[in-house]
């Protein structure tokens, strides 16, 4: 049986350098703080999957496109 709690690797700095968006612009875009977001560049960081859609919404990506296989 495979572990399913394993955690995705994020390609979240690499999608925004992809874009040229700063840390910043994709915290005012998604609506919250720098300090809020900065979790989200942290190691073992496990968005919910509402996280991620917004995440490529903000970034015009596919979420396929922010996790790492």
């Amino acid at each position: 049986m495979s572990n399913n709690n394993k955690k995705p690797n994020l390609n979240l700095e690499k999608a925004l350098k992809a874009k040229g968006m700063s840390k910043y612009e994709f915290s005012k875009r998604l609506g919250v703080q720098t300090s809020n977001s900065a979790r989200y560049f942290k190691k073992g960081f496990n968005p919910t999957l509402n996280t991620l859609i917004k995440w490529a919404e903000v970034l015009e990506c596919k979420i396929s496109d922010l996790i790492e296989e």
